[in-house]
């Protein structure tokens, strides 16, 4: 899962415009194509991008059969440490 992809892919949908997009972000139109080239990104920017194109990233990547099979093998071989 390329979270990056997964934005371009919704960015695309919405019919915003890089700079629009970038001037919701408070960036510049630049770093909107680079977060495109993301395989991850933090929650933060993640929730502030869900917002303008109403989009839940987070039930998405929840929802994802490689992200739950993932994370269930991770737990399963003690992978995920206890904070």
């Amino acid at each position: 899962m390329h979270i990056g992809k997964m934005i371009q892919r919704e960015f695309k949908k919405s019919g915003i415009t890089a700079q629009a997009f970038a001037d919701a972000l408070s960036c510049h139109r630049q770093n909107v194509y680079k977060i495109f080239e993301k395989p991850d990104i933090n929650t933060d920017l993640l929730r502030r991008i869900s917002i303008i194109l109403k989009h839940d990233f987070f039930a998405e990547i929840s929802e994802n059969a490689d992200f739950c099979t993932e994370f269930g093998d991770s737990l399963q071989n003690g992978d995920i440490r206890e904070y």
